[in-house]
Formats: C-alpha cells, sequence, structure tokens
C-alpha cells in the first residue's frame, strides 16, 4: 500500500517539530505503516504561482 500528503507548514522548525511530535509518533507506531518515508523540501514556488497558492 502506499499514501501520502503533502503539509505547509511555516518553516523548517515546525515541520520538525511536528514530526516529533504525537500525531507523526502514532503514524510510526502503525503496524500497517512499514517503511515510511518522510521528505521535507522547500516551496516550489513557480509551481505554487500557478495554482494561486497563498504564499
Amino acid at each position: 500500500m502506499e499514501v501520502g500528503g503533502i503539509y505547509l507548514l511555516e518553516d523548517e522548525a515546525s515541520a520538525q517539530a511536528y514530526l516529533a511530535g504525537p500525531i507523526f509518533s502514532q503514524l510510526k507506531a502503525t503496524p500497517d505503516l512499514q517503511n515510511l518515508t518522510i521528505k521535507v523540501s522547500d516551496i516550489a514556488e513557480n509551481f505554487s504561482q500557478i495554482t494561486r497558492a497563498p504564499l
């Protein structure tokens, strides 16, 4: 099974806090979710302009 999600957070510190927090800890502890892959990246501003993202 493969699932995904995109989260827009204020900054790198907020992203790290989310990953260290209780919600993500529960995800990591779920037996059905093996081999989690996490990618933290910057905003692709050129694509965000196309989709009119509220930056």
